[in-house]
């Protein structure tokens, strides 16, 4: 894309200006159209009643943010477009682009074929987009893991049913125990009583 500020001041719009002849007396509008040719815009801004010439002569002189005040009050029906596309770039030269996207959707509203305007929008909507900060990236939650949670219950109830056969094995074994410890004194009794008997 073309980066460039396609500009469109009306450079004839002093053509309406009557000449100022030498010995004849001048306007405050003529002494301003003589300024303003030999660049002394400043001045000549000073000497402009019209707010469009005013404004003209105020973007010439780099003054974007006085130019843009004069724009926005043109109400002649002959310069309205123009002053509404210089606003635009009076905007744009600012920085203000959502200012200089608005100026330029009017002059398309009013105007659809104008080139420039719509050169000049794309360029506008292009530089708003860079100052645009990035969307935030919402923060990622770690994603539920119902696999491992069950294998951990799992291994839980393993470890459980493990414990309850070891407990139960060891209770056996200690009755078995128990068992052949009665056994054997029993036996010892039963030996003990027949070698009683033996020995009457």
């Amino acid at each position: 894309m073309n980066r460039s500020l396609t500009a469109f001041l009306g450079a004839a719009f002093l053509a309406a200006l009557p000449a100022a002849h030498g010995g004849w007396f001048t306007t405050q509008e003529q002494e301003a159209a003589q300024l303003f040719e030999q660049g002394h815009y400043n001045r000549a801004a000073e000497g402009f009643s019209a707010p469009y010439r005013r404004g003209v002569a105020q973007y010439r002189a780099g003054d974007y943010q006085a130019a843009a005040q004069s724009f926005s009050g043109v109400e002649r029906s002959d310069v309205r477009v123009d002053a509404r596309y210089n606003l635009g770039n009076s905007h744009f030269q600012l920085g203000d682009y959502a200012g200089a996207v608005g100026a330029y959707e009017g002059v398309l509203a009013e105007q659809p074929d104008h080139e420039d305007a719509g050169h000049n929008l794309a360029l506008a909507r292009a530089m708003l987009a860079e100052m645009q900060p990035p969307p935030e990236e919402p923060e990622e939650t770690p994603p539920e893991q119902p696999e491992e949670e069950e294998a951990q219950a799992e291994e839980e109830e393993s470890e459980q049913q493990e414990s309850e056969e070891q407990q139960e094995s060891e209770e056996q074994q200690e009755s078995e125990e128990q068992q052949e410890s009665e056994e054997q004194q029993e036996s010892e009794e039963q030996q003990e009583s027949e070698e009683q008997q033996e020995s009457e």
